[in-house]
């Protein structure tokens, strides 16, 4: 997850989706008031409290690590599925935006709710935004599944990799799989860094000869995709 996004802005965001901000920058705490604010090494701070032009100033003596929510004065507007879009995704927006089938409209018009889990999905697993409910759920199952039983793995495979989204899946599942290998879990959520490092753990040495044999695969992708799980569930 990118540590330097909405840093040093100022943000309007829905105060029931207020939270959000503590999912990208969890290390960050939430302050109302500077002037009584004692603590001498904050990791990143929030503020919700009243604005001024002074208020940006008392930050940065503080740390350069902040974001302002303020609903009258902004640089960012995320109250609109746009604005989300716009200022946490912007490569997604701008191919969305420049899609010749207009595809930003199906995202405009979802439940505001709904697309920010889709988008922490997205921070999360790093792939790409989908509409397909199946498709981001799919990636973590499997992520979960090749540390289980063959079985687990197969009834996992089979009952949610299709023709149709594979080349997604397979994407998803190779940037895990780099993620795996190097141990890199910087600016991770916890549960996301444990699986990593089990992930590591239980087959980390094998990836690289395991994904070797994937590209060099005449096979299709759904065979070739699930054979490359195969081989890591099966790794000890």
């Amino acid at each position: 997850m990118n540590d330097k996004l909405l840093l040093q802005k100022r943000i309007s965001i829905p105060q029931q989706y207020i939270n959000f901000l503590n999912f990208i920058h969890p290390d960050f705490e939430f302050v109302e008031n500077l002037d009584n604010y004692d603590n001498p090494n904050p990791r990143g701070i929030i503020y919700i409290g009243s604005y001024s032009d002074k208020v940006i100033e008392k930050l940065n003596t503080i740390t350069k690590k902040w974001i302002i929510v303020n609903n009258n004065h902004f640089d960012y507007d995320l109250t609109t599925s746009e604005g989300l879009l716009k200022h946490i995704l912007p490569i997604h927006y701008t191919k969305l935006k420049n899609s010749k089938n207009n595809e930003l409209v199906v995202y405009t018009k979802m439940n505001y709710g709904t697309l920010l889990d889709k988008i922490k999905q997205c921070l999360i697993a790093n792939i790409d935004l989908s509409a397909d409910d199946e498709i981001t759920q799919s990636v973590y199952s499997l992520y979960t599944a090749i540390l289980g039983t063959t079985d687990v793995l197969n009834y996992t495979y089979f009952n949610t990799v299709t023709k149709e989204n594979v080349s997604r899946i397979t994407s998803a599942v190779l940037t895990f799989l780099v993620k795996v290998q190097t141990k890199n879990i910087k600016s991770e959520q916890v549960y996301y860094s444990r699986l990593i490092m089990q992930s590591n753990k239980r087959y980390g040495k094998y990836i690289k000869s395991a994904v070797n044999q994937f590209v060099k695969s005449k096979a299709n992708r759904m065979v070739a995709l699930h054979q490359l799980l195969l081989t890591l569930n099966k790794a000890r």
